[in-house]
């Protein structure tokens, strides 16, 4: 195939998955509450907190669903949970809820028009042809090699192309990071590139510290450019572009920090307790704010020209021509399976050679449209597309393709699972990584343990799904009770793995409810996200919560479908030095077949690992806080005095009518002469209390007090084996996302 007619298919599948995206339905971001800052002619200027932490590029357009009613207007500032919206019109004051909408498009549409430019000049076409069809013959010495990271850096000055496969563990940001300063140091220029900001924060700053302690720092020479989420060490005070442009002008940059610290103060104020002078405040401020920064922007073109290693991601590239408009001598795209392929194409038309790392064996791409070249061309990563691949898959080894094959990430007792299953004995552990993680293994929970099969058989028919993505309430719960006996234990890097959106949602207002608040000081580094969330990143904790339950009657397409191998080891290959999987076992496998990789991973931790039933856990390890409080299931106290003592409303789900106990059915009845009481159940079988019930929608059981309080798992379960703890929750925010979630349940 020419190199031009390639480059065509390519922008035909941009093009589809721009009109995918441009009529889909999306979800957006859900609005907790909005006010207005100010109001002008034709100028409105909202602030929203947002219903969980979320990234909206400055100055990008947004729609705003609220009423039935589809708004645009354009982002001014975006942090975390917090984001200002500029407006033409007045949609109210206060604002209740609604959805905000950001697609991206616009990326695709530059990345078109650079594959354009591309196609237009032949050495750009040339590096592109060399990239997708890449040469049987090496040009480096290979008698000459000394180590891995020799090989590398040699087959990166001899050969077009160099592709470095690093599986998890195995040092591809150390070996990155020097093969691109040995270049520098050779006077060449160099571009650093990544689907991801954390990843391309990760290896400049890596490359920092090699340089720094070989005495071969220069100031200005090395920079990060474009939006880093990483907060640097102390010592480093002179990578991203923001530091040096402060740097250059202090006076400006203190102004910058006092506006930034002001700023947060009102912030706060305002969420408490909001005003409108506050506001207005905040609205001037946030307006000066935006001078202050256009003012340091304009002068990053400067910093840009005179660098000779530049670290930015590859959307930012493709839209900005103080990079798109230059030539290096060497471009090193990181995570590269990623990426689209058109996105690396675009890469290794900017310089004179390309190393290409990544690891084919983790998640490809996401693309949305399901169009045969979208799923071609967009859903499948670059080593597969180039048959660099194929040929590891049958057996052979490409001439361009370097393997780095020891890791250091993982206890062994974890790795052993993915040296197996998924590296076919490929990858070996270093000799003392065992050791490193020494300290992680011998923590809670299950000390001495490193990977741990939690079986949950209970609470698995209370699974739901909202709009396709499940969900399940125990198995989050008992997950985040192991968080704390961790965090208790002084484990201060946790991630909560999960396949479905919905649950990682919910997990992420778990963890700034109930956990955030208790270890403000310890300022452990703990979040959840699906598994594409986890790509690139490591922590001394993973848990992985499956989900899926008898509720869900099978188990999901992301466990059987082909390529689901890929998920299963990015979610255990993320764990340095404890992997536990939350799981009904017995579900999983009788809903899979013995060559699946789940299946796999059960019966691999079911004979090497450590199993513990959920059930088993003992009181004492089950310890209450305010917020989250475990109860045995014989003590009906507890509930019944919530009962007597609420004041507005109480509503209640359950499967039965008769699965509610007397004595709570009593408590319920007196409760009528003063409240609102709901019963909601799937089916009415009670001729005793003659009590009037409405439809359940749902199939989670629970008692709703004052829109405030909710208790799991305080009533029978007819044949459903029932978890020994009752569970009560204090909460306005998790009360309100939980019936959210249970309202768009089908």
């Amino acid at each position: 195939m020419k190199v031009t007619s390639l480059i065509e298919e390519w922008q035909t599948a941009l093009e589809i998955e721009i009109a995918h995206l441009r009529k889909r339905e999306s979800t957006g971001i859900y609005i907790e509450e909005g006010r207005c800052l100010r109001k002008d002619e034709s100028t409105f200027i909202y602030w929203f907190t947002l219903g969980y932490s979320a990234s909206l590029p400055e100055g990008s357009n947004i729609s705003f669903k609220t009423g039935g009613r589809l708004l645009p207007g354009v982002v001014i500032s975006s942090e975390e949970r917090e984001c200002i919206i500029e407006f033409e019109q007045f949609i109210g004051d206060p604002v209740s809820g609604g959805q905000l909408f950001h697609e991206p498009w616009e990326l695709l549409e530059k990345l078109i028009e650079r594959l354009d430019e591309a196609k237009e000049r032949h050495g750009k076409a040339s590096r592109i042809s060399d990239l997708m069809f890449p040469s049987e013959r090496t040009f480096h010495h290979t008698a000459a090699v000394k180590n891995t990271l020799h090989e590398a850096y040699l087959r990166s000055k001899h050969n077009p192309v160099t592709y470095l496969w690093g599986p998890p563990g195995t040092g591809k940001t150390f070996t990155l990071a020097r093969v691109a300063a040995y270049h520098y140091s050779e006077g060449k220029r160099v571009l650093l590139l990544s689907h991801s900001n954390a990843a391309v924060d990760v290896l400049i700053e890596e490359m920092r510290h090699f340089l720094f302690e070989h005495d071969r720092w220069k100031s200005g020479e090395v920079i990060r450019y474009g939006i880093n989420r990483k907060s640097y060490q102390d010592e480093v005070t002179d990578l991203s572009v923001t530091q040096l442009l402060e740097q250059q002008d202090p006076k400006l940059a203190l102004e910058k920090d006092k506006v930034e610290t002001y700023r947060r103060k009102l912030k706060k104020k305002l969420s408490k307790s909001f005003s409108h002078y506050d506001s207005e405040r905040l609205s001037q401020l946030e307006i000066h704010y935006q001078k202050l920064k256009e003012q340091l922007k304009r002068r990053e073109g400067g910093l840009v020209d005179d660098a000779r290693v530049i670290g930015t991601t590859l959307s930012k590239a493709a839209i900005d021509p103080l990079i798109y408009a230059e030539e290096f001598d060497l471009v090193i795209v990181d995570e590269a399976s990623m990426a689209y392929v058109p996105q690396v194409g675009f890469a290794a038309s900017l310089g004179k050679k390309i190393i290409i790392c990544g690891d084919f064996k983790q998640l490809p791409p996401i693309a949305g449209s399901f169009h045969p070249s979208v799923s071609k061309w967009l859903k499948e990563d670059v080593f597969h597309l180039s048959q660099v691949a194929d040929s590891v898959e049958m057996g052979k080894e490409h001439p361009q393709l370097l393997l780095l094959p020891e890791q250091r990430r993982m206890h062994p007792s974890i790795s052993a699972f993915t040296n197996h299953f998924i590296y076919h004995s490929k990858v070996g552990d270093h000799p003392d990584a065992a050791k490193m993680r020494e300290g992680i293994l011998s923590r809670e929970p299950f000390p001495r343990e490193g990977s741990i099969l939690l079986s949950l058989q209970e609470g698995s028919e209370w699974g739901e799904t909202e709009r396709g993505s499940r969900w399940n309430v125990l198995s989050s719960l008992i997950s985040v009770k192991l968080v704390m006996r961790a965090l208790d234990d002084g484990i201060r890097s946790i991630g909560i793995v999960t396949p479905y959106r919905a649950q990682a949602r919910w997990y992420n207002l778990l963890i700034q409810e109930l956990i955030e608040p208790l270890y403000q000081r310890e300022k452990p580094t703990i979040y959840s996200a699906t598994v594409h969330g986890f790509q690139g990143s490591e922590n001394d904790m993973i848990i992985f919560d499956a989900v899926d339950g008898t509720a869900h009657e099978k188990a999901g397409s992301l466990f059987t479908r082909s390529g689901s191998e890929r998920l299963i080891n990015v979610a255990v290959t993320r764990a340095r030095g404890k992997f536990i999987l939350v799981a009904n076992d017995e579900f999983m496998k009788r809903s899979t077949n013995p060559l699946q990789p789940i299946h796999q991973l059960i019966n691999f931790l079911q004979t090497t690992g450590f199993v513990r039933s959920g059930s088993d856990l003992m009181e004492s390890e089950i310890s209450s806080i305010k917020k989250l409080k475990w109860y045995s299931v014989q003590d009906q106290k507890r509930i019944l005095n919530d009962l007597h003592a609420c004041k507005e409303e109480i509503i209640v789900n359950v499967n039965s009518i008769s699965d509610i106990p007397s004595e709570i059915m009593s408590a319920l009845k007196d409760a009528e002469s003063r409240i609102v009481v709901k019963i909601l159940c799937k089916q009415y079988t009670d001729e005793k209390y003659h009590i009037k019930t409405e439809k359940s929608t749902t199939n989670v059981p629970f008692l709703s007090m004052d829109r405030k309080v909710l208790w799991f798992n305080c009533f029978l379960t007819g044949e459903h084996h029932r978890y020994p703890y009752q569970i009560r929750m204090f909460s306005r925010r998790i009360h309100q996302q939980f019936f959210k979630l249970i309202q768009k349940t089908p």
